[in-house]
């Protein structure tokens, strides 16, 4: 599924978790939709439109236009949970439904961040940078190559990579 910030703000969740299961269903995979994966879409969707919702005025007219693709399958069939894109960055951010951090996780964001920035030589040449969102953590925000921050802190780490006025791809 692929969607403006915009349209995400404008949605509700019942139409969210649709369309995020109608979207598994055409990319024709054994279907991952279970209890535990229905939770994190819906962690996610609340995450967003809390993080997407603090921008105001300009800022938000600006934020609103980011495009952003739910579950894209990479090569070898990985997933990451979002990605954002903008005109000179491209932001893979990856859900998880903890309150401490594992070394695995970070394996993980990497070989997206690979992945897209093999893609991206053959297009726009975008940086490419990672986001971990720790949905259970409280309050956190650590500045590395790789970012992890708390679901509060999103909005500030997204401050950080993008600037307050993105532009759209």
């Amino acid at each position: 599924m692929s969607a403006t910030i915009g349209e995400l703000l404008d949605m509700d969740r019942g139409s969210f978790m649709h369309a995020m299961r109608a979207g598994e269903a055409r990319q024709q995979q054994h279907p991952t939709s279970g209890t535990s994966q229905r939770k994190s879409w819906r962690d996610c969707f609340k995450v967003l439109k809390n993080t997407f919702g603090k921008f105001k005025g300009p800022e938000l007219a600006r934020w609103r236009e980011l495009k952003m693709e739910f579950e894209r399958i990479l090569p070898y069939g990985r997933r990451p949970d979002v990605i954002i894109y903008s005109k000179r960055l491209v932001v893979v951010l990856e859900f998880k439904r903890m309150s401490n951090e594992f070394e695995g996780f970070l394996k993980q964001i990497r070989s997206y961040v690979k992945s897209l920035r093999a893609s991206e030589a053959e297009g726009m040449k975008r940086k490419v940078k990672g986001v971990i969102i720790y949905t259970e953590m409280e309050s956190a925000h650590d500045i590395g190559r790789i970012q992890k921050c708390s679901a509060d802190k999103l909005h500030e780490a997204l401050l950080h990579l993008l600037g307050g006025f993105p532009e759209k791809a």
